[in-house]
């Protein structure tokens, strides 16, 4: 096959080009910035429809693995728009009139918890509503070109230049001299290349569904304390129970209102709604991340 991947020198789209041509696919790379590896550097926010068209014609597959979040005045949906949804819907349209068969978004398992369990209200929180706006119009725009949509959780790994952007703030905090707390619930994990892998068999198989990709389900305190190994660290985790977390999570999103605090992309007021549930998926494929864990807290050095 003949695939394009926008958003191809990112940490997800890397691991998706490399699978492809491990395969002896034919990839070309489009991103927004030129730089060793892209073969085409298009702005999707700007671009205009004939000419993705055009750009589009003669190939057989296309992924969506952009997304960005630039800074500005902007409220936070709007920027989400901006950079998720959009050029999501503006890209697969491109590639259905360019006459492709076959496309996969990567997406995000918050979509399948919040059609799952709409009790836990998670669309409360901006990103969840763009990531769920983001698959409900690209799959409408779709038409008769198969659209998969592979829903990922947290994720470890790298890729050249780039590391999973919410390890940060963890290994920082690891890292540090502070007490670690964590919250009760626990998440789904992958690898990158499970990810690559995932993506590229969904257009083998001009698959139409969503598919959530998992390789261990963890709580929050064994990732941690997988993550604080892997650093050479052994701190003591405490779990925060759940009726202390709604307290602290409705007290910050007080504070941020009284403060006029900008939205974020996860409601301060509602973060329990994100980490006290038990994020599970079933397993693709089941094995440890230690390597990959450690890849990633190495990364950060």
């Amino acid at each position: 096959m003949m695939i394009m991947v926008a958003g191809g020198s990112g940490l997800l789209g890397h691991h998706v080009v490399q699978q492809a041509r491990r395969r002896e696919h034919e990839v070309a790379v489009m991103a927004r910035t030129r730089r060793s590896g892209v073969d085409h550097a298009v702005d999707l926010c700007t671009a205009s429809h004939d000419s993705l068209t055009e750009l589009l014609a003669g190939y057989d597959a296309v992924v969506f693995a952009g997304g960005v979040l630039d800074e500005g005045p902007a409220h936070v949906e709007d920027r989400l728009r901006t950079g998720y949804v959009d050029p999501a819907v503006k890209f697969v349209r491109a590639a259905r009139d360019a006459g492709c068969t076959r496309a996969v978004l990567l997406g995000s398992y918050f979509v399948h918890f919040q059609r799952l369990h709409p009790e836990w209200r998670l669309s409360r929180h901006p990103y969840v509503r763009a990531r769920l706006s983001q698959a409900n119009e690209a799959r409408e725009v779709a038409g008769s070109m198969s659209l998969a949509t592979v829903q990922i959780p947290y994720v470890f790994g790298v890729a050249p230049g780039r590391v999973p952007e919410w390890s940060t703030v963890w290994v920082k905090w690891l890292r540090s001299p502070f007490p670690v707390v964590v919250p009760t619930g626990g998440t789904a994990v992958a690898s990158l290349k499970a990810i690559g892998d995932a993506t590229v068999t969904a257009l083998e198989e001009q698959s139409n569904a969503d598919i959530p990709v998992a390789e261990e389900n963890l709580s929050w305190k064994e990732l941690i304390l997988r993550m604080a190994a892997a650093s050479g660290k052994s701190p003591a985790v405490r779990e925060v129970p759940t009726h202390v977390l709604q307290r602290m999570a409705r007290f910050g999103g007080a504070v941020a209102k009284l403060t006029r605090m900008p939205a974020q992309i996860l409601d301060i007021g509602y973060l329990d709604d994100v980490y006290r549930h038990e994020m599970y998926l079933d397993l693709t494929a089941p094995r440890s991340l230690d390597a990959e864990i450690a890849e990633t807290v190495h990364a950060r050095r």
